[in-house]
């Protein structure tokens, strides 16, 4: 069937995740468990797994310093946001102005006592590369047409993995201390080869 299908993707997907990280490694999985972002936080790099199918990967590496920004969006609006100051220091904009990155912004006026819903929860990245200026990684893709409330347990872990994700790189940005990486941006193959 198509979702035991799926299953077995995934797991192969996962396996070769696992081989290719060691311990000073962070991985963080897209909520489809169909990519991966890890960080490497020795030597300063990010990379970016995508599975394309059951024979290809997508693999795209990039030093955290040529991440020009960060941006962790819910529902298309900025909850905080990571940008590489002027001087080549990280800086954090939004959140730390009122008071930790943790505090949403919007939605302050103190009348309101909804519910708030959220659809989903990302990170966008800027990167110093033309070729590839950009990418994504979803923490939390509601499948209702509402989404998911945000005092709830699901949220709050997507907001706790997306919030050290994005902690982690701000240290390692503002420590400024990797050296410069190539970048690299390539599929491999990783069907099962016949001897024939």
């Amino acid at each position: 069937s198509f979702y035991a299908r799926q299953h077995e993707k995934k797991k192969k997907f996962s396996a070769f995740i696992e081989n290719n990280v060691t311990n000073n490694m962070m991985v963080n999985w897209q909520e489809d468990g169909l990519k991966a972002v890890v960080v490497d936080r020795q030597t300063g790099i990010l990379s970016f797994y995508s599975l394309l199918n059951e024979n290809f990967i997508k693999v795209y590496k990039i030093g955290v310093n040529d991440i020009v920004s960060m941006d962790l969006i819910a529902d298309e609006s900025s909850i905080s946001k990571v940008n590489r100051g002027s001087q080549a220091a990280g800086a954090l904009v939004g959140g730390a102005l009122l008071g930790g990155a943790g505090l949403i912004v919007g939605g302050l006026s103190g009348s309101q006592s909804h519910t708030s819903m959220c659809k989903n929860l990302k990170i966008k990245f800027i990167f110093n590369d033309l070729n590839n200026p950009k990418d994504e990684i979803f923490f939390l893709v509601s499948s209702g047409n509402k989404g998911v409330d945000t005092d709830g347990e699901e949220y709050k872990n997507a907001y706790e993995k997306a919030d050290l994700l994005l902690c982690t790189l701000r240290i390692m940005i503002e420590k400024n201390s990797f050296d410069q990486s190539e970048i690299i941006n390539k599929v491999i193959d990783v069907s099962p080869k016949s001897n024939c």
